[in-house]
């Protein structure tokens, strides 16, 4: 008779923990092709330094954090950090065309916007700047968007600064803020089926639907 495992009530970020704690030291993320190897300790670390972040700069439980980017470490660590804090990691397709990317910005209502400099011929920063003029303009953490009203926030997904974003580094810089009561207290409050990703349809057959 087939044994059937019984399902874990726990969170990503609960995960993450058990595992560090059992095998700290074990490779948690390596990518070959540019020399890059994290620890499961290491990784914990990197997760919770941008949890901090993005406590600090406002982000709250159950919002939108779109991530527009090829698979980078970045992205991973991503993921599990959003998780942490309950905020929704949602996918954003790396082919997207300006019209696309407004849409799904549109139609998720998404706070938050991560992204790369771009994919191939597709400048990701010359988009979001024609879709989101105001960037150039507004101080960070303070973007009034007249198209994207519940657009609160936008990152750049490395080490460079531009006008109007965030960071990797100053995301960083800021988790210092973030009081480890209210990071602890912000994690027990997030039950394992609250929302972690959303992804969207490739949309051939109409408007992508999340």
């Amino acid at each position: 008779m087939e044994q059937t495992l019984p399902l874990l009530e726990m969170t990503l970020g609960q995960m993450l923990d058990a595992t560090v704690a059992r095998y700290p030291d074990n490779d948690a993320i390596v990518y070959v092709d540019r020399n890059f190897r994290l620890t499961y300790r290491q990784f914990q670390q990197s997760v919770d330094d941008l949890a901090k972040g993005l406590m600090a700069l406002g982000v709250q439980k159950g919002e939108k954090v779109a991530i527009w980017a090829t698979n980078i470490p970045n992205w991973v660590i991503l993921q599990f950090a959003t998780a942490k804090i309950g905020a929704i990691l949602l996918t954003v397709n790396i082919n997207y065309r300006i019209n696309e990317l407004a849409y799904v910005l549109e139609q998720s209502e998404s706070e938050n916007l991560f992204l790369i400099d771009g994919y191939q011929d597709i400048d990701y920063l010359q988009t979001i700047y024609e879709l989101v003029p105001e960037l150039r303009a507004q101080e960070r953490g303070q973007l009034a968007s007249a198209r994207f009203p519940h657009l609160k926030r936008v990152f750049f997904l490395g080490l460079e600064k531009h006008r109007g974003m965030y960071s990797i580094p100053e995301v960083l810089a800021v988790s210092a803020m973030t009081d480890p009561e209210d990071y602890r207290s912000r994690q027990a409050a997030i039950g394992p089926h609250d929302v972690v990703n959303m992804q969207y349809t490739s949309g051939t057959t109409g408007e992508p639907k999340g």
